[in-house]
């Protein structure tokens, strides 16, 4: 893991060999692709992570971190596992046999909220009990030929606590199918707010109130030049194209400085929240 400081324009390895799984040279080989996918800090200076897996959990190598929530801390040289998402999946399998890959973290008011792109979940861990619950099943089956599942990708999480979350549709990557959706953080709330995105990876809440999104690629199978980065308003359902002919993007980061909402902010995060409870109601 690298640490890079924009004042001195110098990054440092605060962590190192982390545990990992890269394919060889055989194209046939079915063996997963593995390691830390997304990290998150909290607002009282914890820096928390995920590591992938895709397979089996029971097929994890002893000792490891794969398919987990950890923390990383100064005084140690390996993060700390805080719960086991993988075990979780053993427990509650979605897919038979039981699939977990963690993909994207984001963490809000003492909970982290992780989503499963193997288990096609969203999960929950609160900081006082490190107890793995289950707040969403999303759809596994799109309508392509061969039936193919359409994935959770990018997790963000709004000051009001409104989680969103965008998707990768399964082969053939069909354009403009993708979709983001919302949720109140509370069991099966998630809602589809907006659709017609392609391959999205990653989102952003930015502090105008508008969703900053990665699409990977218009031609998910021929990829090369031709992703994009655009922003959505939750509450107007504009969009945006902000730049495109990107190489293959899969993460997005806006930057605001942290404190308290100004009052247009909250009034904003206010609305936000109400028309996302009027949604699922609905």
């Amino acid at each position: 893991m690298l640490r890079y400081d924009p004042a001195t324009n110098t990054h440092s390895r605060p962590w190192s060999l982390l545990d990992s799984i890269a394919k060889g040279s055989n194209p046939n080989d079915l063996s997963p692709v593995a390691g830390l996918q997304d990290l998150t800090f909290t607002t009282d200076g914890r820096l928390l992570g995920v590591f992938g897996f895709r397979g089996d959990p029971a097929t994890r190598p002893t000792g490891t971190s794969f398919a987990t929530l950890v923390q990383f801390d100064s005084s140690s040289s390996t993060p700390t596992v805080l719960a086991d998402l993988g075990a979780f999946e053993t427990a509650f399998p979605s897919h038979t046999p039981p699939f977990s890959n963690p993909f994207s973290l984001a963490w809000n008011a003492g909970v982290s909220y992780i989503t499963d792109a193997g288990a096609n979940r969203l999960l929950k861990v609160n900081d006082a009990s490190s107890v793995v619950e289950k707040l969403e099943d999303f759809p596994k089956i799109v309508s392509t030929i061969p039936p193919a599942e359409a994935v959770p990708t990018g997790l963000a999480a709004s000051p009001a606590g409104t989680l969103y979350n965008t998707q990768l549709p399964g082969f053939p990557f069909t354009p403009g199918i993708a979709s983001i959706f919302a949720s109140m953080g509370t069991p099966n709330s998630a809602t589809t707010i907006t659709s017609g995105f392609t391959n999205v990876m990653d989102l952003s809440f930015g502090a105008d109130g508008w969703l900053y999104l990665v699409e990977y690629a218009q031609n998910f199978l021929s990829p090369v030049g031709t992703g994009s980065l655009r922003r959505f308003n939750p509450i107007t359902l504009e969009r945006q194209l902000l730049a495109d002919s990107i190489d293959r993007p899969t993460g997005v980061l806006v930057r605001y400085t942290p404190g308290p909402l100004p009052i247009a902010g909250a009034a904003f995060a206010w609305r936000q929240a109400r028309v996302l409870r009027r949604r699922v109601k609905g």
